[in-house]
């Protein structure tokens, strides 16, 4: 439509709500000699934790309440000539609040810790209360411009610009006090002093200039379609991860979220198994500082974002057969990071700071990159036959997982031994896999005798699926008590004749080395084994599907279907114990999912 415009609209609107609170039937134990304080949810039964023994878990009680979150977005597209329009916007307005009691844990290295009842650390666990709730909202505006330059080259064009408004907890005044405290700013890493609390309604700055621009072409390089080259390059911001500040919020600012008492200050404060939430509030209010938040968040914490760039061909080798081969790439810039601060010194197990608490900072120190190549032959279903190969080559890299949510979720890897070089924890971000092959297909049978109306009825129109797929395996690092150990052999740390019945040993402990473990309970030393120095098992699957359609009649038919997960029954070992300290280290101890058969019998009519 040369000079002429024509607009369309679309416009969404939504409202969420989380659900109900569900309670643990373990959590209502309490301790039988003294009442708890009604409300405080404060001697539940402590958790002991024993590097080689089955932990008593800490029980957490978690609590949903129903806080709708409201989203509006609109779109207007137009095209004009050779130009294709869109630009909108939206605007999110996030509630949520989900408190959090856990209860306490104790904390032991050796055997004789536990039978002196000598803990190495006891933390306490004291979350936000049942009137938490949170506010975030953010709004957005985009715009983009597909463009046919000529017959062969199309090009994208495009922006977009986020907004993030801080992350804000309250509670019910004045008898609760439940906020994201916040100092403002760290000014001193390495005796870890804090600047005064900054106002709770602003705990960061918002994050207000996030232009992140976009552009890509098509390009046909020859008259018949045959030949297609196509790239780009976008920057994509994620925003603020409510998951990633909801558990931070303090009761008060005097009584942190969570305090991890060392051997000495347990020893001190006369603290062993059972030792219960309730009792040691006491202790910390007792030492009458101003502000204790377990988790501390730099002040100038940013969004989060992403420059994804990719270059691609497509060639058409028939009318049914089309190769894709190209490059695909990330770098992620400014992602949450989260480490531990005021760590006990490794030989004397005091504290940088003797008068501050230890807990964990957030800020967006991590940077990732990702490069691959990715290649895939599809062929359209022709004579019978549908076809699909993929083939990745990938390498992913991070100082800590890779991930953007919290330290809890998905990718994290929070284990950082040095709070003023992160640099030196790059290494293969979690789930990074080097060769990633897969193959899908679908079979429709030919008929045999199909003369024959009964060979037809019960011998044609037979579908055959599958998918096969195989992997090398993810990174693997290996821990002990206090840190990491030291990787004396690298070739010889795996076990390449691994896994079988009765040969579960996938790692070699004598290519490890424990350091040694002072009453810090942190090793003397750094180890030389890296955060991701090895790789778990690769595996490789096959899942079959059979299936056809009887017709009974004009109008009613019959549907008979097969399918197979893991159709020939390979043992996938995988869980391997990697705490050097532990009870069979090195072992698979677990395996994925056995031959599931699962048949079904339909009737249409």
């Amino acid at each position: 439509m040369i000079g002429r415009a024509r607009w369309t609209s679309a416009t969404y609107f939504g409202i969420n709500a989380s659900p109900g609170q569900r309670i643990e039937k373990f959590f209502n134990e309490r301790d039988p000699a003294k009442a708890e304080t009604p409300g405080s949810v404060g001697r539940g039964v402590p958790a002991i934790m024993y590097t080689g023994m089955t932990a008593i878990a800490q029980r957490e009680r978690k609590q949903w309440g129903v806080t709708p979150s409201y989203h509006i977005e609109q779109q207007f597209s137009m095209f004009r000539g050779a130009h294709s329009w869109k630009f909108g916007g939206k605007l999110d307005l996030r509630k949520g609040g989900a408190p959090d009691s856990t209860n306490a844990g104790v904390s032991y290295v050796t055997l004789d810790d536990v039978m002196r009842n000598a803990p190495s650390a006891v933390g306490l666990n004291m979350q936000q209360s049942e009137f938490y709730r949170w506010t975030m909202n953010s709004w957005s505006l985009y715009g983009q411009d597909d463009w046919r330059v000529s017959r062969k080259l199309v090009l994208n064009l495009g922006v977009r610009y986020d907004t993030f408004r801080a992350f804000v907890a309250t509670g019910k005044p004045p008898e609760d006090l439940t906020a994201l405290y916040n100092f403002d700013g760290l000014l001193d890493p390495v005796n870890f002093t804090w600047a005064p609390l900054r106002d709770i309604k602003q705990p960061f700055e918002n994050d207000n200039m996030n232009f992140g621009p976009r552009i890509g072409f098509a390009y046909t390089a020859d008259s018949k379609g045959d030949f297609a080259v196509r790239g780009g390059f976008g920057v994509n911001f994620s925003g603020f991860d409510g998951s990633s500040f909801e558990t931070a919020p303090n009761r008060r600012p005097d009584l942190p979220v969570t305090v991890n008492f060392s051997r000495a200050e347990s020893v001190l404060y006369g603290l062993k198994f059972p030792a219960y939430n309730e009792d040691m509030v006491g202790i910390v209010l007792a030492q009458k500082r101003s502000a204790q938040m377990s988790t501390r968040i730099n002040p100038n914490f940013q969004s989060p974002y992403a420059m994804n760039y990719s270059l691609e061909m497509q060639r058409a080798l028939n009318p049914s057969l089309i190769v894709e081969t190209g490059y695909v790439g990330s770098r992620g810039v400014k992602f949450n990071l989260s480490r531990t601060f005021n760590l006990v010194d490794r030989v004397t197990g005091i504290r940088p700071n003797p008068s501050d608490i230890q807990g964990t900072y957030l800020d967006n120190s991590q940077q990732t990159n990702y490069n691959s190549w990715q290649t895939s032959l599809r062929q359209r279903f022709t004579h019978g036959l549908a076809l699909n190969v993929h083939y990745t080559w990938g390498k992913a890299l991070a100082y800590a997982g890779g991930d953007v949510g919290a330290i809890y979720l998905g990718d994290s890897r929070t284990l950082s031994e040095d709070f003023n070089n992160i640099k030196i924890e790059r290494s293969l971000a979690s789930g990074d896999v080097t060769h990633n092959v897969s193959a899908d297909w679908l079979y429709q049978a030919p008929t045999p005798f199909s003369n024959s109306p009964v060979a037809r009825q019960v011998l044609g129109g037979w579908n055959i699926s599958g998918i096969w797929k195989a992997r090398t395996g993810q990174p693997l690092g290996v821990t002990q008590t206090g840190g990491r150990p030291d990787l004396l052999d690298v070739k010889g740390a795996v076990n390449t004749n691994c896994c079988s019945f009765g040969n579960l040993q996938y790692l070699n402990p004598a290519a490890f080395a424990l350091v040694t473990v002072p009453g810090s309970a942190r090793t003397i030393r750094r180890g030389t084994a890296g955060a991701t120095a090895l790789r778990s098992p690769g595996m490789w699957d096959v899942d079959l599907s059979f299936g056809k359609n009887f017709s009974l009649n004009e109008g009613t038919k019959l549907e008979l279907k097969a399918d197979m997960a893991n159709a020939l029954n390979h043992t996938q070992y995988n869980g391997i114990a990697t705490n050097l300290s532990g009870i069979g280290f090195g072992q698979a101890t677990a395996a994925a999912t056995a031959r599931v058969i699962q048949l079904q019998l339909r009737l249409s009519f």
